[in-house]
Formats: structure tokens, sequence, C-alpha cells
């Protein structure tokens, strides 16, 4: 079933329980019950930086992740500004909307993460309005093309997002790492783990614990990452979790017709694997592959032709992945995703983030009507992420270089408008990003805690303050 990755400063080493590679299937990483292993800082950057993904082949590999337990602790409220009139702007703008959808239980409630990756700028994507100091700093930048769509009375949805905006989405604003690095790496591997600073004080990726503390460890896979690699924001302690990179993961498993005899005898030598098995490694193996022909019968077969107003790109097949498996019971609580769109605007910011605006529009408008058909509108959040923002202002090649804090967009049963402390550009220059004022580790507690309904100290360690405020309900 793949690679199974040790803690050493080597290459990895093979899996001795690995089953021999289908040539055609494509790689699923699962964390099992049970196996602990530790994932350091060095190990992670050099791993990412060298394209994990190259060396993973086959059907599956367990990877185990083994957490930091966080002291218990409470959590206090930290106020936020929700969204005040609309109105502002120099030109015409429509108002988004301001209805907000009651949740469902928390025991009953989903997530989609997206991982904006590259470093999302999240002044193009929620613009500050009548700001000349900002305009200033991005003379070609600060007005896209097109009408954007009113939030509050200083800030505006970029042009592109109508769809997203007839949803009355959330923004929150600030949030980033108090001490920033402005590497993708460090500041990539800092997110998934959800430590916002150099500490490393977690050997489990922020959603592993998540679904630690949320899913039921008998579920074939209580979280999903849809991207490349084993994704360390997947390593958990003892919910199933898993890494694919496409909707087509599985499909080795799964729809061999009658003359397709060698894909027939694979897919019972697969189930019956272990089947008698007497050591505890075996079982274990067993166990793993069993969860995942569970899941792989419920992806079940894909119409590559009918993308149903999802765009085919990884986004946009991830949603109808996560889609699919939510409405089929599988246990799946947590859904991450990454767009990988080219988020990292050195260059070509004015053409480049519309076009990946309009991505995320249609994506996310395809998946919220048909949540709305299958009336599961009220149990999603999707929320965003990205490892830092860009600079305030734009450079010499009508790009945005590395920042710090950016925002963050929300989408569901939450509280529409901006929340959070507005954007300031006194003092900065073009060259400086905005310093955060919330740290992403209150984003990922107030997830845990307000959406989810289990402690901040669940999630991260010794607890958070949360934001009060954001979801409705």
């Amino acid at each position: 079933m793949g690679t199974r990755f040790e803690p050493t400063d080597g290459p990895a080493r093979p899996d001795p329980f690995a089953l021999p590679p289908d040539p055609g299937s494509a790689v699923a990483f699962h964390t099992a019950r049970g196996v602990t292993r530790g994932v350091n800082r060095r190990e992670l950057l050099k791993w990412f930086s060298a394209g994990a993904g190259a060396a993973a082949v086959g059907g599956g590999a367990w990877l185990a992740g083994r957490g930091g337990e966080g002291a218990s602790g409470g959590s206090s409220p930290m106020g936020t500004a929700p969204g005040g009139a609309d109105g502002g702007g120099d030109g015409p703008m429509a108002t988004a909307p301001r209805s907000m959808q009651v949740p469902a239980a928390p025991a009953d409630r989903l997530l989609v993460m997206i991982e904006l990756a590259g470093g999302n700028d999240g002044l193009s994507m929620a613009a500050p309005l009548g700001d000349g100091r900002y305009r200033d700093l991005r003379p070609s930048l600060a007005e896209p093309e097109g009408d954007p769509f009113v939030l509050d009375a200083a800030t505006a949805l970029h042009p592109r997002l109508a769809r997203v905006a007839t949803r009355g989405p959330a923004v929150l604003q600030g949030v980033g790492s108090l001490q920033p690095d402005y590497s993708h790496f460090e500041m990539q591997v800092r997110w998934w783990e959800g430590s916002p600073d150099a500490s490393r004080v977690y050997d489990t990726g922020v959603l592993g614990r998540l679904a630690d503390a949320v899913g039921d460890p008998d579920a074939p896979v209580v979280a999903l990452s849809v991207s490349d690699g084993a994704h360390p924001i997947m390593f958990s302690r003892t919910a199933s979790t898993l890494t694919v990179p496409d909707v087509g993961a599985t499909w080795y498993l799964t729809g061999a017709n009658s003359d397709d005899v060698l894909r027939q005898r694979f897919q019972r030598a697969y189930r019956a694997f272990g089947a008698d098995a007497a050591e505890p490694y075996t079982a274990r193996r067993r166990e793993v592959m069993e969860r995942t022909v569970r899941l792989a019968e419920a992806v079940g077969e894909w119409d590559d032709d009918d993308h149903g107003g999802y765009r085919d790109d990884r986004l946009g097949n991830g949603l109808r992945m996560a889609l699919r498996l939510f409405d089929r019971g599988v246990g799946l609580r947590i859904v991450h995703i990454t767009m990988d769109g080219g988020f990292d605007t050195h260059d070509g910011h004015g053409w480049k983030y519309p076009e990946l605006m309009s991505a995320l529009d249609d994506n996310l408008g395809a998946f919220f009507d048909d949540l709305d058909a299958a009336g599961m509108a009220d149990k999603v959040l999707v929320a965003t992420m990205s490892e830092f923002g860009r600079t305030v202002g734009e450079n010499g090649s009508g790009g945005l270089d590395h920042g710090a804090a950016a925002s963050m967009l929300l989408l569901g049963p939450v509280m529409a408008g901006v929340h959070g402390e507005a954007p300031s550009f006194a003092g900065l220059s073009a060259e400086d990003g905005l310093p955060a004022t919330l740290s992403f580790d209150h984003y990922f507690g107030t997830i845990a805690e307000r959406w989810f309904g289990v402690p901040s100290s669940e999630v991260i360690d010794g607890g958070t303050e949360v934001i009060d405020g954001l979801f409705a309900g």
C-alpha cells in the first residue's frame, strides 16, 4: 500500500508490509489507529521541497501521527467586529446578502478547509474601500475590473466572487503569525501543525487532531485531504485519515467488469488479504485495507464527462468527492483540499488573481447549489487557509511579494460580514506585509470550539481564546 515514512534524515524506507503496486493506480495514504510516528520540522521541509508524492505508488499507505497532549484549559471569548452598514466605494457596487442559516447540531457538522497554496492576497479578496493610501501602494492593482460586492462600509469582496457573495460570506481579517516568517515551507509547516511560531510542539497535524476529537474511531475515514503526498495536516493519533490526489485514486478497487480479468483478480486478492491473520501487524494491515475498500465503494465510479457545474480541477473534483462521501455516511467529518492555482503572484497579479477567484467562485457556487439540493447546507462550513498574505504594495513586475497576515473566507452557517480588526496601512512601505492582529491558532481553536463543540484544547496545546460572533446559531 505504498511507503511508510520513518523518522530519519535519510530517504523514506520501503514499507516491509507493502503490497506490490498496481501500475495504473493512484496513491491513497491512510493514517491508521494504534501506529505512532514522529515527524520533525527538518524532515517535513526536506520532504516537501523534494516532492514527497513522487515516491509513493500503489493503493494506499499508512502513516501514523503522535500528537502532543495539550494541557486542559478553558477558553475565553475574544470580541470581533461584525459587518456594519453597507456602502462605501467610488463606483457601482453590489451589496452582499446578510442572510444567515441556522446550523445543524454540532454532532452533524462538517468542515471543508480549502488551502489557497502559495500565499493568498487577502487585500485583493476582500479589499479596503475609500483608502487613499491603499491606492497609492497599488496604483495598478487596487481596483480590479468589475463591480465589487460590498461587505460593510470599509470592505468589498472581489468582483469575481459573485456566487460566493450570494451566500452571505464571513471574512475574518488579520489572520497570521505574530512572529511571521516569509518562507513558504516554514509557514506551511506552521499552519499544518497549528503552531504560529517555530516552537514545534506537535508531531500531528491540526486537522488530524481535530479528527481525533470529533471522529468515530471505527469510521473508514474521518478526515480526507485531496492533495499531493501524505499531507502532514492529516497526521493523527486515533482517527483514520486519508490523502488522495484526485477523485480517481480508488478506481483500482472498484468497478471491474467481466472483461477485466486481471483487475477482478486483484480486487478479490486485495479484499482477501490477511483474512486469517494471526500476527498483529498483518491484522492491522488488513483493517486499514478494509477501510480503504469501504471508502472506495462509497466513492464509486465517476463520469469524467459530466462535471455538474464544477471546474475540472483539483478543487472542483475534491468538492464533488466531499459531497458524495458526506452524503453516503462513511463517517467523514473533515475535508482538506489544496487549491494549487498559483497564489504566489510575484508577477502578473492583475490578470492571474481574477482567474483564481473565478475558479474559486465557480466551484464553491456549484458545491453550495448541490448542498442545497441535498438538504445539507446547514451542516457544512467552508473555510480557507493560506500560509501568508502578500505585500501591501505592488512590485515592479505588476505583482505582490511575500507578506504576513491575510483575510480568511468562511461560508455556510456564518454571521455574514467582516470580522476582526480592519487593516491599517499607516507606517507601512510597499515592501511590508500587513501585521497579524489574530494568531491563526485562535482561528483553528474557534472552528473546534464554536463549530464542532469540542474544547479548543483538543486541537491547540493549552487551549486558546476563541472568536465570538463568527457562526450563526
